[in-house]
């Protein structure tokens, strides 16, 4: 199988190529250190699986869930393995939920990406140890008012990421071609899923999580 890997951080990269290296079976078709070098990389190499960092810089597709979504419309053949360092649960949950194949904390990727690819080969699916039992305890842990905790959306997610990057709530609304009362609900709505009650805390949970 042909595999094509992408992030920005040369040391996970150096990890994850070692680990396959174990894999008779596979072949590193292409890497890359961008989202949107990694745009151009699949337009001319299509792998069979995408190994990528959740967050890169430099697509005008977007990273983070749009970067993955993109992937998902426009090469629908690929099967994703997603790396991240955030451990948010409603962040992972809402990673599961638009359809990876595999989700890798990087904490965990080099001794557990084998695994993870032996399951997405198979025609599985794969989470990891941590991711899981971050997700578990998640579920057991209601909000204020007894409710389970719900993930984010997609947009919400694009929003609160387009935020704390330094856009304001009218430049996101501009840029997604929403209603900037739109654009502030989304946002509003994250914040509560993430457990922050105002900006300052917004960004501090972003410098934390790695989402700056």
């Amino acid at each position: 199988m042909n595999i094509v890997l992408a992030d920005d951080h040369p040391i996970v990269m150096i990890g994850i190529r070692n680990a396959l290296q174990s894999v008779k079976e596979l072949r590193i078709s292409g890497e890359a250190d961008s989202a949107s070098g990694l745009i151009r990389l699949l337009e001319s190499e299509t792998p069979d699986i995408l190994i990528t960092d959740f967050y890169m810089p430099g697509s005008r597709q977007g990273d983070g869930i749009g970067l993955v979504t993109y992937v998902q419309r426009h090469f629908p053949a690929v099967r994703l393995i997603v790396l991240t360092m955030l451990t948010n649960a409603a962040v992972l949950r809402t990673i599961v939920d638009v359809g990876v194949q595999g989700l890798l904390l990087k904490s965990t990727a080099a001794l557990e990406i084998i695994p993870a690819l032996h399951a997405v080969m198979n025609g599985g699916t794969y989470i990891d140890r941590e991711a899981a039992d971050i997700l578990c305890r998640a579920g057991e842990q209601p909000d204020k008012d007894g409710n389970p905790l719900p993930p984010l959306t997609t947009r919400e997610l694009e929003v609160v990421r387009l935020f704390v990057t330094g856009n304001s709530v009218s430049d996101i609304a501009r840029l997604l071609n929403r209603s900037v009362k739109t654009v502030s609900t989304q946002k509003r709505q994250g914040s509560r899923k993430l457990g922050v009650s105002n900006d300052r805390e917004l960004y501090e949970y972003a410098r934390l999580n790695g989402l700056l």
